[in-house]
């Protein structure tokens, strides 16, 4: 899974994210290298990047409802659907 938080500048830009990722490991977990891309960015612009980078590094373990490398997999599609979503009620919020 995956938590993401933003605040949009009046731009559009990523003034602030903060992502955290759940089944990444033995406990919830910060994707640091992914709040780095979102920063002064357009987010839905680096949505896919961001979820890349939140999945560097990262070697959650498989169980019997799947492999370490499908669960890798998981969390990045979640994390750049989570983005989007932060991203459009963000821009609903300033409206």
């Amino acid at each position: 899974g995956a938590a993401v938080a933003l605040a949009l500048a009046d731009d559009g830009t990523c003034s602030s994210a903060s992502i955290a990722l759940l089944g990444a490991g033995p406990v919830p977990a910060r994707a640091g290298g992914a709040e780095r891309v979102l920063a002064g960015n357009d987010p839905v612009a680096v949505a896919a990047d961001a979820a890349r980078a939140a999945i560097e590094g990262i070697a959650p373990t498989g169980d019997l409802h799947g492999s370490g490398e499908y669960r890798r997999h998981l969390i990045g599609v979640l994390t750049r659907r989570a983005i989007l979503e932060a991203a459009g009620r963000a821009t609903e919020e300033d409206a």
